[in-house]
């Protein structure tokens, strides 16, 4: 089994590295159900929704089951799990100890980094500007700066360019 990662912080406080990416060598779909709880659909339809917006395409994720768990590895908040040749089977599952304690702001952006992993293949991005993680994909902070910087944070996860970004926390700082 691979194994890359993410620890979801909400604060600026760095921890140690660890994973939220799997892979599962398998020639059938080992995914318990193909569902995804009601409580994502909204998140889901706005990924879906900014990606055509960053990018005037369409995409569907509807065939990523996203559910929570109790039985996440170690303490982390989410991961995405991907099964078979080419990532042929995808799923995430959000702790559900954890969700609750989120803001509306932290969820959106813990399942966006986590469709990031699932949807887009992205990996983890842990540039730094002016101490800003420059990416939602970053395995450190994702959360942190979200509210403010949402629309740059986004921009950056479709497109993968980080400029709107650093221009915005430029000029913040310059105040």
């Amino acid at each position: 089994m691979k194994f890359i990662g993410i620890l979801l912080l909400i604060t600026s406080c760095a921890g140690n590295q660890v994973n939220d990416l799997f892979k599962i060598n398998t020639d059938s779909d080992p995914r318990k159900t193909l569902t995804t709880d009601d409580a994502f659909l909204n998140y889901i339809a706005d990924f879906e929704i900014d990606y055509a917006y960053y990018l005037n395409a369409e995409i569907n994720v509807h065939d990523i089951p996203i559910n929570f768990t109790n039985e996440l590895e170690k303490e982390y908040l989410g991961a995405c799990y991907y099964y078979g040749e080419k990532r042929k089977w995808k799923e995430i599952k959000i702790n559900t100890k954890y969700w609750t304690n989120l803001d509306e702001q932290q969820r959106k952006a813990l399942i966006y980094h986590e469709l990031g992993h699932c949807a887009l293949n992205r990996e983890h991005k842990d540039d730094y500007h002016r101490s800003f993680p420059v990416s939602i994909m970053n395995s450190y902070h994702i959360g942190v700066n979200y509210e403010k910087y949402s629309g740059e944070y986004d921009y950056e996860l479709f497109t993968h360019d980080h400029s709107e970004l650093t221009q915005s926390i430029d000029k913040d700082l310059e105040l």
